[in-house]
């Protein structure tokens, strides 16, 4: 008997073959087999086949023709020596053996799983144990596949550069690991051996143990998705099998061109479900946690807390209003459970549960029947993502034929079959094989996908974009609008138009991004910073703060899906601060950036808290007090002193008549109790010095303007009463 520790060459399936047989059927050689053929299959001993022996149907892609075969599953979707420890003096073959243990245990419950499905059941039901031993096995499935395999093993030189080669090779230094393969070979042997305990104690265990990377996106993996079960509604449709489908995900990828190598790389991704095709009629699903679902967003909490987690997870990503699921419709639901039940307000726990995880608790999973669109939308995400892999099996072939028909022709701009420049050779055989396999399969589908520009294209772009805005500033109309007109009175002028309006895109991008950083912050350390932001923008061209300023104002009213919409007909691209610039010619220029920013940041909060001011009553029940601190969070945060608003007439009339009232005292008879007495004086102060804005700025702005001007600092930025206390106007 051959000593356990004794290299041997061993074929080691990725994908096991208890999952390859549910795809498979078995040999017969065709009656009219020419003798060549059956020559070609002598030689190829490694594949040779035998009648009765199960093959899968398969595309073949590694040869310069694609064509339709049948594959052997002793010799499908594996490697030679894949999982063997040369650095386990004791026993190389133990990683081989230690998945196979798992696997055997896990194809027991996927029996049953398959079984229920066949037999018409509408769910199958399992033990925490069972699901806790399931989910770990779909994440080996990823972890162990070929795209971990290629990251582990590295370059020609078994070097590795990947994203985060810094800090992993700062690991395998601190651990004392001599290939980077040792690490993955360390995470999976960890991850098999962990006994996942009911309190989570084993995630601070994990992390300490294998690569701080991969150990989160194993915690991710089991905490942060919920497991389905989806099965086509129509009998016949089925979903495929790609090489690398247990690595693929579908989401979000923000990719960009580095301006240094001038090739796209990749930025943020964020994934919304990934996928493990068991049989052709059934799919496992993993969902993230980001995409709604309406049972347990019937909790206002939850779904306040899923909303901020969108939006910080697409604040990520270059196009935020784009970061959408396509699988958003996959009616999937979570399991039902043992320890609670489904109500109007959200799941509410059963009597005698504390929301703590018991051993005994069991969960329902139901058989989820999906559409011919999305099984077609799956298998595309699948095929999108085979481009370098070698082979795609398929039960049948109209099945297959459905789904290349469906991905080949779906038009551009939907996120499948773009060309990134630095791999379009690849990408473009890749889909030129695919087109004609269809073929083969009697398709007449006319193949469709998006070519994106590289460095060259975009400056070629670039070039015709500006002459197309020189021709459009050619052809603007002899007399300005009223928008251009107030561009043009603070600075602006045509040639610097687009550019403003880029920059105005930037700085709210900008803005964005810090929000998104700064969530776990103290609030006052975020005000802080907000603060800081607000000071350098005030100090950026008037004319393209105001800009800003305006996207401001729809970003805070309007959801990203109406906001177009907003553009076109609502006018929320007019609004006080155009009276500000108007009469900025008695701003002290040094203040008209803040005057702007004030203006516009207090008419969002009177649009979102309409009709109220200094002189809005009150009452002192809870509703009464927060209307109260609506009012007074208006009035006097964070614009400060009408004393301080830039307009140097109505700064030094204002100083004089706070002076008076301090002198005099006479704020005390028209006091506000729950008012300090400088903010009692700043009201009053306020509303004298709005009765006397003519005498003020005669001669400095015209009448109409005047007035304009008067509604905006004392309705708006710097609310005052709407009538002046008689005592006071005597």
């Amino acid at each position: 008997m051959a000593s356990p520790n004794k290299s041997q060459t061993q074929y080691q399936h990725f994908i096991p073959q208890f999952i390859l047989k549910n795809f498979s059927h078995k040999y017969y050689p065709p009656p009219n087999e020419s003798k060549s053929a059956a020559r070609r299959r002598k030689r190829e001993k490694k594949t040779r086949l035998y009648p009765g022996d199960l093959v899968l149907n398969a595309v073949v892609l590694k040869d310069e023709v694609a064509h339709i075969t049948e594959s052997p599953v002793k010799r499908t979707f594996g490697l030679m020596n894949m999982y063997m420890d040369i650095s386990n003096a004791a026993d190389h073959n133990f990683l081989e053996r230690e998945i196979g243990k798992l696997e055997s245990r896990v194809s027991m419950i996927i029996a049953e799983i398959r079984k229920a499905l066949e037999s018409g059941k509408e769910g199958f039901s399992m033990s925490r144990d069972q699901k806790d031993l399931l989910r770990k096995f779909l994440f080996i499935m990823k972890y162990r596949g070929p795209g971990y395999h290629r990251r582990f093993h590295g370059d020609e030189h078994r070097d590795y550069h990947e994203d985060d080669e810094g800090p992993f090779k700062e690991y395998m230094a601190e651990k004392g690991f001599r290939k980077p393969v040792d690490v993955w070979f360390q995470s999976i042997k960890t991850i098999l051996e962990l006994d996942m305990d009911l309190e989570g104690k084993w995630q601070k265990k994990l992390l300490s143990r294998i690569y701080p990377y991969d150990a989160l996106g194993f915690i991710m993996h089991m905490e942060w998705y919920f497991l389905a079960f989806c099965t086509p509604e129509d009998s016949k449709n089925e979903f495929l099998l790609t090489e690398n489908c247990y690595n693929v995900f579908e989401g979000s990828n923000s990719t960009a061109i580095n301006p240094e190598t001038g090739e796209y790389e990749a930025g943020t991704w964020t994934s919304f479900h990934e996928f493990s095709p068991i049989t052709p009629k059934l799919l496992l699903v993993l969902r993230s946690v980001l995409v709604p679902n309406s049972e347990e967003d019937a909790n206002e909490n939850m779904r306040k807390w899923r909303e901020s987690l969108q939006k910080a997870n697409a604040s990520l990503h270059i196009n935020p209003p784009a970061v959408k699921s396509i699988l958003q419709d996959l009616p999937v639901r979570k399991p039902r459970n043992s320890y609670s039940h489904h109500t109007t307000e959200g799941i509410q726990l059963l009597p005698g549960e504390d929301g703590s995880r018991r051993s005994s608790h069991r969960f329902t999973f139901p058989f989820c029947k999906i559409k011919k669109d999305l099984v077609f939308r799956i298998n595309a995400i699948m095929i999108d993502n085979a481009h370098s892999t070698s082979m795609i099996a398929f039960h049948t072939e109209d099945s297959l034929k459905d789904s290349l028909q469906y991905y080949l022709q779906v038009p551009a701009g939907q996120g499948f079959k773009v060309i990134l420049p630095h791999e379009k050779i690849v990408r473009l055989n890749y889909l030129k094989k695919l087109h004609s396999v269809s073929k083969i399969l009697g398709s007449n589908v006319t193949l469709t996908y998006e070519d994106v520009p590289g460095m060259k294209e975009l400056e070629i772009l670039k070039k015709k974009e500006q002459d197309l805005q020189r021709g459009m500033l050619e052809h603007f109309p002899e007399q300005p609008t009223e928008f251009m007109q107030l561009y043009h009175k603070l600075g602006g002028n045509n040639d610097n138009f687009f550019t403003d309006i880029e920059q105005a895109q930037k700085m709210r991008f900008l803005r964005i991004k810090i929000d998104v950083c700064t969530q776990r912050f103290h609030e006052a350390t975020r005000e802080k910073i907000r603060d800081n932001l607000k000071d350098i923008f005030c100090q950026l061209p008037a004319r393209r703060l105001w800009i800003y300023l305006k996207f401001c104002r729809i970003m805070s009213l309007c959801s990203p899906d109406t906001l177009q919409e907003k553009l076109e007909s609502d006018g929320m691209m007019e609004g006080p601060e155009d009276v500000i610039v108007k009469v900025n010619h008695v701003v002290r220029p040094e203040c008209l950036g803040l005057l702007l920013h004030y203006t516009v940041m207090q008419d969002i909060q009177h649009r979102l808290n309409p009709n109220l001011g200094p002189s809005s009553n009150f009452t002192l029940d809870t509703a009464g007090v927060q209307r109260l601190q609506t009012i007074t969070r208006l009035t006097f945060a964070p614009v400060g002193s009408i004393r301080h608003c830039g307009i140097k007439a109505v700064q030094q009339a204002s100083s004089a008549v706070t002076e008076m009232l301090h002198r005099t005292k006479d704020y005390e008879q028209f006091m506000n109790p729950v008012w300090s007495i400088d903010e009692n004086i700043e009201v009053l102060t306020r509303t004298y010095v709005r009765k006397e804005m003519d005498g003020i700025l005669s001669g400095q702005i015209s009448e109409d303007y005047l007035q304009e001007l008067s509604d905006v600092l004392f309705n708006i930025v710097y609310p005052a009463y709407m009538k002046r206390p008689k005592a006071l106007m005597n």
